[in-house]
């Protein structure tokens, strides 16, 4: 469950609560509650559909490391709402990367073949030489240098086990 639907569900629940003990009329909390706990409740299912999703496209002993929020570098305005901004998604495996739109798998590539670099604040992705994406990844410090270090310890251990 996503944040934004937690905090949802406790607004409800506290809406609920509130329209009881204080004199406000019941039938004027309980719709209400009614209508936000059934957005939040959407919202949470949607949000696990683009997970499982996502999950099943992981290979036979491939293992999810991690995933990181991603939007474009030429796209400087805010997004009009918290599932746009979580719409697309940079996945990082033991094998590979993933780039996610919603559920839609983009690209997925091996190792051997990526290499990645930043300018600035911006994740430069190739593919055999060829620029695939450049994307603003989200990290708590807005910069991509966490998963820059693990693309180099990755794509290292990939290398030796192709020798092997």
């Amino acid at each position: 469950m996503s944040s934004g639907s937690v905090v949802g569900c406790m607004v409800v629940a506290q809406l609920l609560v509130e329209g009881f003990v204080t004199p406000l009329r019941w039938w004027l909390v309980v719709p209400v509650a009614l209508v936000g706990g059934s957005f939040a409740g959407w919202r949470a299912a949607r949000a696990g559909r683009i997970t499982r999703t996502r999950d099943e496209m992981i290979g036979h002993r491939e293992l999810l490391l991690s995933a990181y929020e991603v939007r474009s570098p030429y796209d400087m305005s805010a997004p009009t709402a918290q599932y746009d901004a979580a719409r697309f998604e940079l996945r990082v495996t033991n094998r590979g990367l993933q780039m996610w739109d919603g559920t839609t798998q983009v690209w997925s590539h091996p190792w051997r073949t990526l290499r990645l670099t930043a300018e600035d604040k911006v994740l430069v992705i190739y593919h055999e030489g060829e620029t695939i994406g450049r994307m603003l990844v989200h990290t708590p410090d807005g910069s991509p240098c966490e998963l820059l270090l693990a693309a180099r310890r990755l794509q290292a251990r990939s290398a030796r086990s192709d020798r092997a």
